[in-house]
């Protein structure tokens, strides 16, 4: 049933890059990282867990932008695995991400 929306889902984040909101920025640029890095959006960790990161528990040092438009992550994923990836990425995705 995905097939049917996915275009309305990926506009509306598109839409949202540039938001005045910065709340909106930040769940737009998840949503493409889910969706097109394939990123678990993961949550919050408790202090007996390890500190492994997802989508959505990036932090400042897990991202580095390398201009034009590189996104270079480093980070430990799901199961303590190491995830190491240097993607292309859409402007103004890379613009947001400079932002934050």
């Amino acid at each position: 049933m995905l097939k049917d929306y996915i275009q309305g889902i990926r506009a509306a984040y598109t839409k949202d890059f540039v938001s005045k909101d910065i709340t909106r920025r930040q769940i737009a640029v998840a949503t493409y990282l889910i969706d097109k890095l394939a990123l678990r959006a993961g949550n919050e960790k408790g202090d007996d867990e390890a500190d492994t990161v997802c989508c959505c528990t990036l932090k400042v040092e897990n991202v580095k932008p390398m201009p034009p438009n590189i996104l270079k992550f480093d980070f430990l994923g799901k199961d303590s695995i190491r995830y190491q990836n240097e993607v292309e990425v859409e402007l103004p995705v890379f613009k947001v991400i400079q932002q934050f």
